[in-house]
């Protein structure tokens, strides 16, 4: 759970995760709130060493799409981004849930 200041079109890193040599898959579930918008979502993301691929499904949104998300590799770390759509910004909420396998 937590907030960031976003900006349309800027990805955001929402959650930071060290991951182990087992580490191979990680879903993420999303829920993110801008004003009275709101989205919910997964984020799947597979992990080969130091390279990750990912990919969105069950988008869910109010009105209007606020962000699409993605998976990188940064140092030891896979990070969760969202990049808000245009005309999506300023203060942002949202809550995740990570599955790692």
């Amino acid at each position: 759970t937590g907030s960031v200041s976003v900006t349309a079109g800027s990805p955001s890193t929402l959650d930071q995760y060290a991951y182990n040599t087992n580490d191979i898959m990680i879903e993420y579930s999303v829920f993110i709130k801008n004003g009275s918008n709101y989205q919910s979502q997964k984020v799947f993301a597979m992990r080969d060493g130091t390279s990750v691929d990912s990919t969105e499904y069950a988008i869910m949104f109010s009105s209007t799409k606020l962000a699409v998300f993605d998976a990188t590799i940064s140092g030891g770390n896979i990070l969760l981004r969202a990049t808000p759509e245009t005309g999506v910004s300023g203060n942002t909420t949202y809550r995740i849930k990570r599955e790692v396998s």
